[in-house]
């Protein structure tokens, strides 16, 4: 898919306002489908799910997608978001670039009845998750 009128993305709940998509450079959308939410919700507390379309290879990289988050939160001040890392390198570098992230690889949303997980490997992403969504807070 080519274009900068693509977005990869949805929204996962409407109340509370939760969305999932990638972080795309070469299709526009670095924080996901987050700019394309009407501006009637910027009021709203939202948590922004955003996976990485390509990694974060260096700490430049992780400070710039930091600093285009804080430029956001100036729309948006109760927007959060949450980085998928997909690897544990990913995740060391957004963690010191001050960004909320897991390590939360991309293969993880792949439909199981079509790809069959490796017997004996415990699923502990989903629980990762609900306990660092438990623990946001609101500024």
């Amino acid at each position: 898919m080519t274009g900068s009128d693509q977005y990869f993305g949805g929204l996962v709940s409407h109340a509370p306002l939760v969305t999932l998509s990638k972080r795309s450079h070469f299709h526009g959308c670095t924080l996901g489908i987050a700019p394309l939410m009407p501006r009637a919700l910027c009021d709203r507390p939202a948590l922004h799910l955003l996976t990485l379309a390509w990694g974060i290879a260096t700490a430049e990289e992780a400070a710039s997608l930091a600093a285009e988050i804080d430029a956001f939160a100036v729309r948006w001040p109760k927007a959060r978001f949450l980085i998928f890392a997909n690897t544990a390198d990913e995740a060391v570098l957004c963690r010191a670039a001050g960004l909320a992230v897991i390590q939360f690889n991309q293969l993880n949303l792949v439909d199981e009845t079509r790809f069959t997980p490796v017997d004996g490997v415990e699923k502990t992403v989903g629980c990762r998750l609900r306990r660092w969504a438990g623990s946001l807070q609101a500024p």
